[in-house]
Parts: C-alpha cells; structure tokens; sequence
C-alpha cells in the first residue's frame, strides 16, 4: 500500500491551494467571535447564518501592523468598532500553513458594505412598521401643553440621566416637574427586552403621566442598534403617551428617533425643551393677562363714560319728568282742592238737611205740635202692646205729664 507523510499531505495542499486560488477575495461574512492578544493580533472567528442555522465558520488573522490601520480606519467610517455582530465585507487571503492549517488573512475591510448593511436592515424595519400602520401613531399623538408629570426609561448611573435631572432641578425659574426613573439597559444585547419591560410598566401607570422620555449618554453606533429594532420600535410606535428621545448621538437618526412623538440629541436637549415649554407657556400667560388686562382697562374706560353719559340723560329725563309730574301734581292738587270743597259744600247741604229733618222728627218737636207719648207700665206702646185693668198709664205732652191708672178695660168687638 502506498503511503505518504502528514507533512507531505499537508504541502500538497498548499502547493494545490496556492496554485488554484487567487491572490484574494471579498468575502462577506459575520464577526462571530473577536480577540486581540497582547502583541496586538486579531483573531477572528468568521461564520455564515441562514436564520439560526450555522452554514460556514472559518478562522481570521488580522495581523497587529494591518489591525491597527484597519480598525481605526473603519470606526473612523462607521462610528463604530469592530465586534461581534457585524457583518462585514473583507478582503481575504486563504492560507494553508502545513504546521497551523487552514486560515484566512484579512488584509482589507470595506466600510461601505457595513454602513450599507445596517441601513438595508433599518429601512425594512421602517417599512414594516409603515405596512403595520403604525409608524405615526405616536407622533400623531397630542402633547400636554405643559408635560410635567415625566416617566424617564434611563439607567440611573448614566452621565446623561444625571445631566437631565440636574438641568431640571437647577432651572432658574423655579419650575417644578414629577421625574420618575424607570430603570433600563440601555445599551447591549439586552436593551431591547429591558426597555419594553419599562414601556409595559409605565403603560399600566399610564394615566398618572404626560409623557415618556427615553434618554441615554453617548456611546458607540453598536451601543444603539437595540433602538433600531422592530420589537422596540413597534412598542413605542404605538404606546398611548407620547415618547420624547434624547439617545446621545450626533449622526443618524435611530428607528426610535422616527417614530417616536419628539427627537432630540441628548439628554439635555430634552430638559432643556420640557423647561423651555414651560417657559414659553408662562410667556403667553404673561402676555394675556398684559392683553386682559388692556382689554379690561379699555372696557372699564368704555363703560364708565358710557355711565356717565346715561347718569346725564337720566339726569336730564328725571328733572323733565320730575317737573312734569309736579305740573301734573300742582294740577291735580287745584283740581283735588275744588272738588273736595265742592263735596264739602254738598255733604253740608246734605247735612244741614238731615239735621233740620231730624229735628222735624224731634220728639220735643212732635210733643209741642200736639202729640202725646203715652207708655204703659213705664214701657212704649206698640201694635203688639196688651193693656190690663189695673195697668198704669203715663202720659207726656208737650208742657204736662199725666199717670193714670186703668180702671176697665174695653175689650174690641
């Protein structure tokens, strides 16, 4: 049987390798794994997916010399480091080394393949939400005119948190505001599950709130991309509070920063505006109370001559009425004098009358024509009168008084 060495082998495979390969390829591949050991070399771990599925996996070298370039070069383009999770398009030299293997020398990256990537990937997250319907929906949402009840997603040790509350607490006007902290990841391959956790949290409390705001410090353009997902975004797209960002970044926006209510770049950005809108709104306070109270002035000056120009037509109707109705009472006065003296002259008349027809009536008067008054036991006689024997009689004239006394009595036929 023949036989060769493992190191015969192994230079057959170089020997074919280098005789059948170019000198280079870009290959487009994800960071898998990363490490740079003390002289500065970078090993890479490079694999291929499909979903979750692992299809390929290869060792990388990038020497220390070509790392150093290449690193500060790429993050120089992409405001980022090289770190698991990219995906990468490299310049790649296949070597076989009889004693080391099989490996692969990354002599170049391109930058653009990367920046590319991530916007392909934020731009179908967009337009999934836009099929959803729902990437305005938080934008579209009312703001409190004076938002100062404030929910904060934010990790508490985070220099930008701290700015915020500092800047609201040292405002020099004096306003107050509700801040409470919601605690967060922020950054990191947890972010994005910590910060829905928060959404969901405050989402219950959601009525003692004006709205949301999500901030963090600076950080790396990996740092962020928990904010260009679906899952979050999607959560804060539709969320019932308008969510104002401050994510500490100066060049691309996030996901969240479109769909969010209000975007801003830091943390002291958004202090600064909720401050700012307090202000303001105090401003138009000011400004129409100023305007009330020109308009109040105005009517009160309207008013009062409008007073003072009635109180003289009053004036001026009540002395023509006034002596109008004196006329008419002087009138009324000659007119109530003649006829009570014409009523007092009548009712005399009539008065003298009944005094003389009274005194023709006069039993004095009636007795001195001749006419008696007779009584019967001391009593007048009537009609009904029954005189007895023996009764007494008392008879009045005139200038005599008779009492008799009866004898017999004569009775009627």
């Amino acid at each position: 049987m023949n036989h060769i060495s493992l190191a015969e082998l192994n230079a057959m495979v170089k020997q074919t390798l280098d005789s059948n390969l170019q000198p280079s390829y870009w290959v487009v591949a994800e960071i898998g794994d990363l490490r740079v050991n003390q002289r500065g070399h970078c090993y890479l771990e490079l694999i291929e997916k499909e979903g979750e599925s692992l299809l390929a996996k290869a060792k990388g070298t990038i020497w220390s010399y070509t790392y150093r370039n290449l690193s500060t070069w790429f993050q120089s383009m992409t405001g980022e480091s090289l770190q698991p999770g990219l995906k990468v398009l490299l310049n790649i030299q296949v070597q076989f080394h009889e004693l080391y293997g099989f490996s692969l020398n990354v002599r170049d990256i391109d930058p653009n393949y990367t920046l590319g990537e991530k916007a392909r990937k934020k731009q179908e997250v967009i337009s999934r939400l836009v099929e959803d319907g729902v990437f305005e929906m938080n934008r579209s949402l009312p703001l409190p005119l004076v938002p100062q009840r404030i929910a904060v997603i934010s990790s508490p040790a985070a220099a930008g948190y701290e700015d915020f509350i500092n800047q609201l607490h040292a405002n020099s006007h004096g306003f107050q505001l509700r801040v409470r902290l919601f605690k967060s990841i922020m950054q990191g391959p947890e972010a994005t599950e910590s910060i829905i956790d928060s959404l969901h949290r405050i989402n219950d409390l959601h009525e003692d709130f004006d709205a949301v705001v999500m901030i963090r410090g600076g950080g790396s353009q990996v740092d962020l991309d928990c904010f260009d997902t679906y899952e979050l975004t999607s959560h804060m797209a539709q969320f019932p509070l308008p969510i104002i960002t401050g994510l500490g970044h100066e060049r691309d926006e996030s996901v969240a920063d479109l769909v969010a209510h209000t975007k801003l770049k830091t943390p002291t950005a958004v202090s600064e505006f909720l401050l700012q809108g307090m202000l303001d709104f105090e401003n138009q306070i000011g400004e129409l109370a100023n305007r009330l109270n020109y308009v109040a002035m105005a009517s009160i000056g309207e008013t009062t001559a409008r007073l003072l120009a009635l109180n003289q037509e009053v004036f001026n109707v009540s002395r023509s009425a006034i002596y109008d109705h004196q006329r008419y009472l002087d009138q009324f006065g000659t007119k109530l004098a003649l006829l009570c003296k014409s009523n007092l002259s009548d009712n005399l008349m009539r008065l003298n009358a009944a005094e003389h027809a009274l005194k023709l009536v006069d039993p004095k008067m009636v007795l001195k024509r001749g006419f008696t008054i007779t009584r019967v036991n001391n009593k007048p006689i009537t009609a009904s009168t029954t005189i007895n024997d023996g009764d007494e009689v008392y008879t009045e004239g005139y200038n005599f008084q008779l009492t008799s006394s009866v004898i017999k009595r004569k009775k009627d036929d």
